[in-house]
């Protein structure tokens, strides 16, 4: 009861801010992200929301945003806002002429494919998971990604496509590829 009014009273406080300051980002995201440790998904999700409205562009709130997706298992959403930021990072990617900052954003795009390839699989999004590796494959030719260490190998990548194939009910195409 302690607990419930405090939280109560945090929110209201947070809630009463953002009221008061209804363009400030940061506001919003003290709020989704109260809301989002509190366990409150669908107000987090909600604040998120809005703070994407006010700036459509940011990586880090849509990395939030996932958390949230991730945190109450959603695979469909998680796998909907994963696809969305590897579009942006792909883009920054084209955009930016330096050397570090496009290393950066291959780490950070590593991460995001190992969280993609394992959600696709789950949530039984075959053709997306086959479209995905074979966009991990092709960006192997320019940047070494499948090492095998910081991320999948080559092999490794070869067997989820075979896997999907499978899936699928395509059991040559299935092979061909495991082999």
């Amino acid at each position: 009861n302690i607990l419930t009014n405090r939280h109560t009273e945090i929110s209201d406080a947070i809630e009463a801010i953002v009221c008061s300051h209804p363009l400030n980002i940061s506001y919003w995201e003290m709020l989704a992200e109260f809301y989002l440790r509190a366990n409150e998904s669908n107000k987090a999700q909600e604040a998120f929301d809005y703070c994407l409205s006010l700036n459509p562009l940011d990586i880090r709130i849509y990395s939030r945003k996932l958390e949230a997706y991730v945190n109450t298992m959603d695979k469909e959403n998680e796998c909907k806002i994963l696809r969305k930021m590897m579009k942006m990072l792909e883009d920054k990617y084209k955009e930016t002429q330096q050397i570090e900052r496009k290393k950066e954003l291959i780490d950070m795009g590593v991460e995001l494919l190992r969280l993609f390839i394992d959600s696709c699989l789950i949530s039984k999004r075959f053709d997306e998971c086959l479209e995905l590796c074979q966009m991990i494959l092709n960006m192997n030719n320019h940047h070494t990604i499948c090492d095998g260490i910081t991320f999948y190998s080559k092999g490794e990548i070869m067997i989820f496509m075979a896997e999907c194939w499978l899936k699928k009910g395509f059991v040559k195409k299935s092979l061909d590829l495991a082999m």
